[in-house]
């Protein structure tokens, strides 16, 4: 079952009653009804649980629910695995796109901020879980109805190092690292310290636990993990036809601005751009791996693509400063072997750039 089957509770009887009013993804004064945004409660103006939303949310298809990550992405979740307590390298990770239980955890916070009179705490927590239920959890979060065990009484359970959650996976090689809204102590979670472990309530419809990431943490050939093999990646990038044709850099990488420049005695930070646009439909290790062979005889760190509609550009952090006397060979340097793109010096204090508009997006656009 999934939790649009989950009827919608009355609120707090001390909270104010209001006319619900429609909201556009920005949710108005007053309680939200949980169960509109699941199609669940259709009383709109009459229902006595809160405002509706104008659209309900289906849940995601199960191929659309995960999606791969950037390495840099998967080196930070790294990081906090290990910063958490876990052990050992991660095997992989990927990202879960759910707009149906972000809504619902988003209308719970509205809520919670309303039952407690200011704005929930919010911690991240691992859930272990058996393989079987990876993609049930992916597409329609934690089912209330599903509850079993609750050693340390109802609700979901979260603990802040993977490790105790480790044997939650039942020989599996899986876990979700979620965000949790705690609300109030005792009413909407509590701690079990010998356990360490937050028991989250969910009472009234309430999504507290949103599933964040989905992390391997050890080798797997079951059925999950041959699943998992196939997910690419998303990519939001403009449609064809659009955007494309109407922004300088849209169809093709463009000729370096004339304004571009260097006048500091080294720097670390470069903008590149606006770099070939095939990339807007490309991942983002894609563009980082097309910024290091232009950058090929320099050390790259970090690379942040910069999405402007159908143009890309990209933010570089050299591992050691390049020397200003470098600065026009590399400038002049042909892009794909065509192309002389602007490089730019991006460092926080370039005074071509202190108290003005970014020239590369105060100059035309077509």
């Amino acid at each position: 079952s999934s939790s649009c089957l989950r009827a919608p509770m009355p609120v707090a009887e001390d909270r104010k009653r209001r006319e619900p009013r429609y909201d556009d993804g920005c949710f108005s004064e007053g309680p939200v009804c949980m169960g509109s945004l699941t199609g669940y409660c259709t009383a709109a103006w009459t229902c006595k649980y809160g405002q509706h939303s104008r659209d309900t949310c289906e849940p995601p298809h199960f191929d659309d629910v995960f999606t791969r990550i950037t390495r840099a992405k998967t080196k930070l979740l790294q990081a906090k695995w290990r910063e958490a307590g876990g052990r050992g390298e991660l095997v992989d990770v990927w990202q879960v796109r759910n707009r149906y239980l972000d809504r619902q955890f988003r209308a719970t916070a509205h809520n919670l901020a309303l039952d407690l009179q200011h704005t929930s705490d919010m911690i991240d927590g691992w859930h272990g879980t058996a393989e079987e239920n990876v993609y049930s959890i992916a597409q329609y979060g934690f089912d209330t109805s599903r509850r079993v065990g609750q050693a340390y009484g109802a609700g979901e359970y979260f603990a802040k190092d993977p490790e105790v959650s480790r044997s939650y996976a039942k020989n599996g090689a899986f876990m979700f690292l979620c965000k949790l809204l705690l609300g109030a102590s005792g009413q909407d979670h509590t701690w079990v310290d010998d356990a360490k472990y937050y028991v989250v309530k969910q009472r009234n419809s309430y999504v507290q636990a949103l599933p964040v990431y989905l992390v391997q943490f050890k080798a797997s050939s079951g059925q999950v993990a041959a699943w998992l093999s196939s997910v690419q990646t998303y990519v939001g990038a403009e449609e064809d036809g659009t955007l494309q044709n109407r922004q300088r850099g849209g169809k093709s990488a463009c000729e370096a601005r004339k304004d571009a420049n260097m006048t500091a005695s080294s720097t670390r930070h470069l903008w590149l751009g606006w770099l070939a646009p095939q990339l807007a439909h490309r991942s983002d290790d894609d563009i980082s791996d097309d910024v290091c062979s232009f950058l090929h005889d320099l050390a790259v760190e970090e690379v942040i693509p910069e999405r402007n509609g159908a143009r890309i550009g990209a933010y570089v952090l050299l591992s050691s400063p390049l020397r200003r006397e470098w600065y026009s060979s590399l400038a002049s340097r042909p892009y794909h072997g065509r192309y002389r793109i602007s490089v730019d010096d991006a460092q926080p204090t370039n005074p071509l750039c202190t108290g003005r508009v970014c020239p590369r997006l105060s100059g035309p656009s077509a």
